[in-house]
């Protein structure tokens, strides 16, 4: 029969901490000064930065400009310097961008026409070696116009339109429908934009308008400035080499008004560059006309953050900021216990300790003491007691020795606590005592068994069964008291399974408790095996939650647990499918890969790789065979793989084949290393070569085999290279990053790929594989961007 009462009495139970109310002025100064700074904060926080609102940034949208020239034309004084000066309309100065939002206004122009000789046509040259390839530095040119500034540049008109929207909210706006305003590089405003002003300025636009001088001058830059752009002349203006300005574009909520959105532009010189760009027009009698612009080149970011009102969000900033209170405990306390003179006195009025047990106990088991022996041991009691609690203290004990005292004296100086420990003593020494016992309990097997004894009474009282458990536990049922310190991990599961059976509930929450908070360490590194043991009994709720919480969290704690690779597959494939993991896709394929292995290992006596049979192969496929449908491999990218990754999987295999695919052409590339990769920076060239498999044509194919002492260049830091120049793959992510390039040097006869450009011809990489190299078979150690053996 389930104990209601008690399980009630358990229920309304209410537990309090201890306050000790310190009556020092500057404590109490000090400590409300904290709370008002925290309200302040808390104020600032859902008022001013917003806390009301479901924030979010907003998507960007497009980004558009036009431009307009002035009514009025002027000559301004540069055009009387070094350069003349050509008045051209807006179409031609504002030259189409780049990508979406930017721009580019051009501030000096050079036109030349380059004519085709010897009957050439220059878009029809079809070999590498055609003289009728069209270069700027070989072939002829007419000047139809010199280097010329364009005039007036600063007082064209440049109309502004951009647009955003919210990611999971309904808001979507363009610049036209919300307020706006330009602040300078010194964070001053300057001009500022609303539905009237814009109307004002121009009934039939719905963008900002703004001139060019408007924008410079914000960003803090002046076309008559020398230049420090590392390619600039001595004495070379902004005007001449170009310029680059970043406009940022800040949206944000208005302060007060519902779905109410502004925005600010924040335009900044990129100081030290230059820019200019080339303009090929081809003429239809075979010319063409080469127009070389520098200028101003505008780059636009829309960022910020927009939301809606939400009232979980409000309640979850005011929370949050009410929490911050105890802070302001937290830190007077440190500054009362720590730094203020009078810490030793707040010390002893903050901390309370008991007196010594064992003394206790020892006084307990006393039948008769003599009252010089009395003497002596209340002595030791005051001496291991502090001065401002010894009377205390000696009250408590004398109390509990002088039984005569009336009830009212006994309560008014014995400490409830002080009696529930005398009652647990008491119960304590009766499971010692045999007398009064209606319970033998024989435990083990054969020679090893123990006797103990045990009442009914407590059995029945303490769980609503009697199978009996173990020493311990039925010690347990006693006294309430159990010691956990001496036992690990193993022995504390079974007084868990005991305690289950016992249903022993407040038991089997201290277990898990102490568990959590001692042995945390040993539960994460056993990870499988105890949360299985866990998920067997359902009482053991806080274990679960906590074993939950790690495959959440922290997945790592699953991989790095030292039976990972005994789990069962099945387990292992759940997991996969409830997409746990917060590891990269490569670590999962590596430790699946690791599972895979050991599984194998069980089965064939193999150590090395490199010593696998094609059987072996056969019989690892079929083991993670279920796995590769639950694996992300276009996830895997190059970071997962370079540099390290390529060095852990091929070096030390002896000679090599890395081919090599170019993104965007598909011309396969690559070389032959007759030696072992090992990070040994330039290795001998002997044997080793290079070669261009071209559009995949035999006769298109090209072979360099190597001329110098110094062959395959090996890196840590880099792929596999040949050469000084030949090959080179030292970027951070071959497939998004410039650093892999192709071209001449001295170690190989000639280069590879056609079309170089100051000796190299720059490249990005879309796969490739290192083979080794046997007397009988090649077989793939390496591939980007995916893995294989």
């Amino acid at each position: 029969m389930p104990d209601i009462k008690g399980f009630m009495e358990g229920l309304l139970e209410y537990e309090t901490f201890k306050i000790v109310k310190v009556q020092d002025k500057r404590l109490g100064v000090i400590y409300r000064a904290f709370q008002i700074a925290i309200f302040v904060y808390i104020i600032y926080k859902i008022v001013m930065d917003q806390g009301y609102l479901k924030k979010e940034p907003p998507v960007p949208g497009a980004v558009r400009m036009s431009l307009k020239a002035p009514k009025t034309l002027s000559t301004p004084d540069y055009c009387d310097g070094a350069l003349p000066c050509v008045y051209w309309g807006a179409n031609d100065i504002l030259y189409p961008s780049d990508g979406a939002g930017t721009g580019f206004f051009t501030t000096r122009v050079a036109v030349n026409r380059y004519n085709p000789e010897n009957n050439c046509t220059f878009i029809k040259a079809s070999r590498a070696d055609d003289p009728c390839i069209f270069d700027l530095s070989k072939t002829k040119n007419e000047t139809l116009l010199g280097k010329s500034y364009i005039a007036d540049i600063e007082n064209y008109t440049v109309m502004i339109e951009h647009s955003i929207r919210g990611q999971t909210t309904s808001i979507g706006l363009r610049n036209g429908l919300m307020d706006g305003k330009l602040v300078n590089s010194k964070g001053k405003t300057v001009k500022t934009w609303t539905n009237a002003t814009r109307t004002a300025e121009n009934p039939q636009a719905d963008g900002d308008i703004l001139t060019i001088k408007e924008i410079l001058d914000a960003a803090g830059a002046n076309l008559e400035a020398n230049s420090t752009a590392p390619g600039a002349k001595k004495g070379e203006t902004y005007r001449s080499s170009g310029i680059v300005i970043v406009i940022v574009i800040d949206y944000k909520n208005v302060p007060f008004k519902d779905n109410v959105i502004s925005y600010t532009y924040y335009p900044q010189m990129i100081d030290g560059n230059e820019y200019k760009t080339t303009e090929s027009i081809y003429q239809s009698d075979g010319s063409y006309i080469i127009k070389d612009r520098h200028g101003i080149r505008l780059v636009f970011q829309q960022y910020g953050s927009i939301g809606v009102f939400d009232f979980i969000s409000l309640l979850q900033n005011i929370v949050a900021g009410f929490a911050l209170f105890s802070l302001a405990t937290l830190l007077v306390e440190i500054l009362m216990l720590q730094f203020l003179p009078e810490k030793k006195d707040y010390e002893e009025w903050k901390f309370e300790t008991t007196h010594d047990f064992d003394l206790h106990r020892k006084e307990k088991q006393k039948k008769i003491q003599s009252p010089e022996d009395e003497t002596a041991e209340n002595q030791a009691y005051y001496n291991q007691t502090s001065p401002g609690l010894r009377d205390k203290r000696l009250r408590h004990k004398f109390c509990y020795k002088h039984v005569n005292l009336s009830a009212t004296a006994f309560w008014t100086f014995m400490a409830p606590q002080q009696l529930f420990h005398d009652l647990s003593c008491d119960f304590g020494s009766l499971f010692n005592n045999q007398k009064c016992s209606d319970i033998r309990v024989i435990a083990g097997d054969g020679p090893n068994t123990i006797t103990f004894h045990a009442h009914g009474l407590v059995l029945a009282t303490r769980s609503r069964i009697l199978p009996l458990p173990s020493l311990v536990i039925l010690r347990y049922m006693y006294s309430g008291e159990i010691e956990l310190d001496e036992y690990g991990v193993p022995i504390i599961l079974e007084f868990f399974v005991a305690a289950e059976e016992l249903i022993l509930e407040k038991l089997i929450n201290h277990l898990e408790d102490y568990l959590i908070e001692h042995h945390a360490k040993e539960l994460k590194e056993n990870f499988l095996t105890l949360r299985e043991t866990s998920y067997k009994y359902p009482s053991f709720k806080k274990l679960q939650n906590f074993f939950t919480e790690i495959a959440v969290k922290n997945s790592a704690a699953i991989f790095n647990s030292r039976d990972f690779t005994s789990l069962d597959k099945s387990v292992l494939v759940s997991f996969l499918q409830g997409d746990l993991f917060d590891l990269r896709e490569a670590e999962i394929w590596e430790k699946v890969v690791e599972w895979g292995v050991a599984k194998l290992a069980n089965k064939i006596d193999i150590k090395e790789i490199s010593n696998w049979t094609d059987e072996n192969f056969e019989v690892f496929k079929e083991i993670i065979e279920e796995f590769l449908p639950l694996i992300r491999f276009f996830h895997i990218s190059s970071v997962d793989f370079y540099p390290a990754d390529f060095h852990r999987l091929c070096d030390n295999k002896g000679a090599t084949v890395s081919v090599i695919k170019v993104k965007g052409t598909g011309q396969l590339i690559g070389g032959y290393n007759p030696q072992s990769w090992s990070c040994k920076k330039w290795l001998d060239g002997k044997g080793s070569f290079i070669f261009s498999l071209g559009d995949g044509k035999a006769e298109n194919a090209k072979l360099s085999k190597s001329i110098s002492e110094d062959g395959p260049y090996d890196s840590p830091n880099r792929g596999p290279e040949f050469g000084e120049l030949s090959i080179i793959m030292k970027s951070e992510d071959f497939q998004n990053k410039p650093g892999c390039s192709c071209g001449k040097d001295t170690e190989y006869e000639h280069a590879i790929m056609p079309n170089l450009e100051n000796g190299k011809v720059n490249f990005l990489v879309e796969e490739y594989e290192v083979f080794q190299i046997r007397k009988h078979e090649t077989r793939c150690y390496f591939r980007l961007p995916y893995f294989k053996y």
